[in-house]
């Protein structure tokens, strides 16, 4: 409901005396559409959202500028009804007000946070303060410009056995800070985390497993070998180690085609040697936009495929039959690891000679990114044992 939709309301409910808060009360009232805001009597009332780190057992917290001046006030709900609020009695009627302004009544619990401003300090926070508040207030203005993450509809969800998060004290944490994440952009960055303590987890446990007095070359060995490794070639060991469902990889790749604009310039335009795609995009997209997706029969065209270059009655077709399929499923591993790779750095890095992910690449990322990596991370967390 918009701001004038809501007081227009309040007003039929005033005429039709269905509410019980005292009208005489809203000496003012006027609209701001410009920042979501209400005028009611000395107040401009703001929804916002806060950080969730915020103590909501503390609901008034008050704001003034560097040089101790009052500016207003933040109220974080914390879902209670007004007549349980035990708020000090000089804020009473702002509490009946945001009740007006959100419900039309005062039986109702408070889902919204606020913004109280005085009056005559409006101006001046709208001018120096209203866009920075997230720097310096950790909350932001509930305003027709802002985008909220996306909710994800699901009418099931599958429980997977076999999966075990007990490699090391930070992997629990880790996707437990993964899932709290309400923006799938950071979400994607914390899930990668969990990959990357897998690099680490891998080398250490690898050189465990040797034996120092019989086996010192080879722990000299991967040593020198992680030391020279680089992100992409850390995350396609991985990746080849641990992902051995490739029908699983082949479900999630399959849906690229569906965002020609992102596989442009994330895996091709701003894209890095580490590529195994030697086609250009119109031609790898040509091939990967196919009624069947992302399998075998599709795409064996491309470079990287090993051919069949024999009739099936030669007695070597099934040798290259063989040698195709394993060219595939390796081309599957290295492009998967790319494309997390690529993605992730999409993400995190803002800066120029990279392709920067915004609000508009959302679909994107909840809907082939974030599977990209959820079924990367199933295959390697069902497969690495805890001992």
């Amino acid at each position: 409901m918009t701001i004038l939709e809501r007081f227009d309301k309040i007003e039929a409910l005033k005429t039709a005396g269905e509410t019980t808060f005292s009208f005489e009360k809203l000496e003012r009232v006027q609209v701001d559409t410009d920042y979501e805001a209400v005028l009611i009597n000395d107040w401009v009332i703001i929804p916002i959202q806060v950080a969730s780190f915020y103590d909501r057992n503390l609901q008034w917290i008050d704001l003034k500028k560097e040089d101790e001046t009052f500016l207003g006030y933040l109220y974080l709900t914390n879902k209670i009804k007004l007549e349980d609020s035990i708020n000090a009695l000089a804020l009473e009627e702002l509490l009946q007000i945001m009740h007006i302004y959100e419900h039309q009544s005062l039986n109702e619990i408070l889902q919204q946070d606020y913004l109280l401003i005085q009056e005559n300090n409006f101006s001046e926070y709208v001018t120096k303060f209203y866009n920075s508040a997230p720097l310096w207030g950790n909350f932001f203005h509930l305003n027709k410009d802002i985008s909220l993450p996306k909710a994800i509809a699901k009418n099931e969800i599958i429980a997977i056995s076999n999966l075990s998060l007990n490699q090391t004290t930070y992997h629990q944490s880790a996707a437990i800070r993964a899932i709290q994440q309400p923006f799938v952009f950071e979400r994607f960055l914390k899930k990668y985390h969990l990959l990357e303590l897998l690099f680490d987890y891998q080398f250490v446990k690898g050189l465990f497993n040797k034996n120092i007095d019989t086996e010192l070359k080879d722990i000299v060995g991967l040593v020198q070998t992680y030391g020279k490794g680089t992100y992409i070639s850390r995350l396609t060991a991985i990746v080849k180690e641990y992902c051995t469902n490739f029908s699983k990889l082949e479900n999630v790749l399959s849906n690229l085609r569906n965002y020609p604009n992102q596989i442009e310039n994330i895996l091709f335009k701003y894209g890095k040697e580490s590529n195994p795609v030697d086609e250009d995009f119109n031609v790898f997209y040509s091939v990967v936009n196919q009624a069947n997706g992302f399998v075998l029969e599709e795409i064996k065209g491309l470079k990287k495929i090993t051919q069949i270059k024999v009739e099936s009655s030669n007695i070597k077709y099934a040798e290259q039959q063989a040698n195709q399929q394993l060219s595939y499923q390796k081309f599957l591993h290295e492009f998967t690891a790319y494309c997390i790779y690529r993605i992730r750095s999409s993400v995190a890095h803002h800066k120029v000679g990279e392709y920067v992910i915004t609000n508009s690449d959302e679909d994107f990322m909840i809907y082939f990114a974030e599977p990209l990596i959820d079924g990367v991370l199933i295959q390697c967390f069902q497969s690495t044992p805890t001992t």
